[in-house]
């Protein structure tokens, strides 16, 4: 019987420095082990230096993608990106790297919708964000899984989260910790 998958809708938060990156390049191996026949995506603005060793696809190549791979595309077009993205992309892991540089206060359309249609696509999805403050107020209420690191306090988001306590428990927990990297998952319900 093949392995049932569920599609999940992550967000990463944490300040500059805080091991989101090395998190995600940790998660994209793990991913690979568990869903070798699943393609990844990494999309930023800028070139991230963290990624050089992950080839890059241009906007055109992604519409005709259909092989397992991992492939990073970025550049200041994020609206055709993400337009591409919704239309054509399936059966993979999309990693939206600093994603508060095109996703501002509210989620496009675009984005609304391969969130929405993530079952159907096949599409785990993880935003990385700054912080609390930096993160769709929307997107607290479509997101599976939260990931917390080092970063602002969620208490001007306390109206935005069914399990606000939760969320603040491993906040505080994470914030006292000595690591600088330590982080705690919690699921959003």
């Amino acid at each position: 019987m093949p392995k049932k998958r569920i599609n999940t809708v992550n967000a990463v938060l944490g300040r500059r420095g805080t091991g989101k990156t090395t998190y995600i390049k940790q998660l994209i191996e793990v991913y690979k082990q568990a869903h070798p026949q699943q393609k990844i995506l990494i999309i930023d603005t800028l070139d991230h230096p963290a990624y050089k060793e992950i080839p890059a696809i241009n906007l055109d190549l992604l519409t005709r993608w259909e092989k397992p791979n991992t492939y990073r595309l970025f550049g200041s077009n994020t609206d055709e990106i993400l337009q591409t993205i919704d239309e054509n992309l399936y059966n993979a892991l999309l990693i939206c790297e600093d994603a508060s540089k095109y996703l501002n206060r509210t989620i496009t359309p675009e984005v609304r919708r391969f969130i929405y249609d993530s079952k159907q696509k096949n599409l785990d999805i993880i935003f990385l964000f700054h912080g609390f403050m930096a993160t769709p107020v929307e997107l607290f209420r479509m997101i599976d899984n939260l990931v917390l690191f080092k970063c602002d306090s969620p208490n001007n988001r306390k109206n935005d989260m069914i399990n606000f306590q939760e969320v603040t428990e491993s906040w505080q927990r994470v914030m006292i910790n000595p690591s600088p990297y330590y982080n705690e998952t919690v699921n959003i319900y």
